[in-house]
């Protein structure tokens, strides 16, 4: 705790079981990568952590937040596994890369998406808020993305032109009765009050589950 900013310079990359925040305030940079083997949790009350170094996937694995917040600035790479990221509030800064089948769900919480990613396996929600501030946020949009009964898309973006979303959507839910997925459009748009347009355009194919 006498020292809450970390570099890591270990050459050639560093390769851990697991990370674990005990208190607030920490941020781990450096250019060097760090390979996770377990999972990354936050088990101290509101708090805010960064981890700013590249991260690689050695294994499926969760980031949990509980009731705080962990920023990635660094970028992401998946390689073929699953992340799953739970907690009050998860951002994600950095680019998130992927081989075959790498993959993301989130399961509750507040998520933000900032970055263009090209991971290429599918993302999902089962509970919770995404916000996407990127048209590219969910990676490769051949794979599509889905959303459960509890679960929010948030379009986050501050568009001044029509944007096009390619990314094939699924929004599920009780038929008929009972809580269904949501979509939130946050255009931010300059145009004054009544005026036409900008628009999100989601250009995928979208299906609609309840």
């Amino acid at each position: 705790a006498s020292n809450k900013t970390i570099t890591n310079d270990i050459s050639g990359g560093l390769t851990v079981a697991g990370l674990t925040f005990n208190g607030t305030g920490y941020t781990i940079g450096g250019t060097e990568s760090i390979t996770l083997n377990g999972d990354v949790t936050v088990s101290s009350a509101s708090s805010t952590n960064d981890i700013d170094t590249p991260l690689v996937l050695g294994s499926n694995m969760s980031f949990t937040a509980g009731t705080s917040s962990l920023t990635l600035n660094g970028t992401l790479d998946l390689s073929t596994y699953t992340a799953t990221f739970t907690g009050a509030s998860v951002i994600l800064n950095g680019v998130i890369s992927s081989g075959a089948g790498g993959s993301i769900v989130h399961s509750g919480g507040y998520l933000d998406i900032h970055s263009p990613n090209t991971f290429l396996g599918t993302f999902s929600s089962t509970s919770g808020v995404v916000s996407a501030y990127n048209k590219l946020a969910f990676g490769n949009s051949t794979t599509g993305s889905t959303f459960g009964a509890n679960s929010s898309l948030a379009l986050s973006t501050s568009i001044t032109v029509d944007e096009t979303w390619a990314e094939p959507f699924t929004f599920n839910g009780a038929p008929n009765a009972g809580p269904s997925a949501k979509i939130i459009a946050y255009g931010d748009s300059p145009n004054v009050a009544g005026a036409a347009g900008p628009y999100y355009i989601l250009s995928g194919a979208i299906t609609i589950g309840a």
